[in-house]
């Protein structure tokens, strides 16, 4: 390690920004259902959860965790169910992927809550 990186980790703010969203997506115009999508959330929710403990197995003490943008508001799920195709709020967003989104936030906030409790990591190596 070179002078002054000891701390580059340990004095940096991460911001893991609103992942998901482009994944769902994905996924949503491959013509499952959001049912069918609803099965997914368990493994991306996983990926972004090894992503911060990575970080901070590396030293990161401050990173910041996003929720998820409301996905039926996104105006590529209010075309892909326009028509009368599910529910839409008073907003006029899709409920059905805005209760897809609310599931993901939902566990992604439970999943980052055991890494809080989990306490400070091991030492890494120098």
């Amino acid at each position: 390690m070179r002078a002054g990186e000891g701390d580059c980790f340990g004095n940096a703010l991460f911001i893991m920004g609103e992942f998901g969203a482009n994944d769902y997506g994905s996924i949503l115009s491959s013509n499952m259902t959001l049912e069918e999508a609803n099965a997914f959330v368990p493994e991306i929710v996983d990926a972004i959860s090894n992503g911060v403990e990575r970080l901070i197995r590396h030293g990161a003490r401050h990173v910041v965790v996003a929720n998820m943008v409301p996905l039926g508001c996104m105006a590529s799920m209010l075309a892909r169910f326009a028509g009368g195709t599910g529910g839409h709020d008073a907003y006029g967003c899709h409920e059905g992927s805005n209760a897809l989104s609310r599931r993901h936030n939902s566990l992604l906030r439970e999943r980052v809550g055991e890494i809080r409790s989990s306490g400070p990591p091991p030492a890494r190596d120098a």
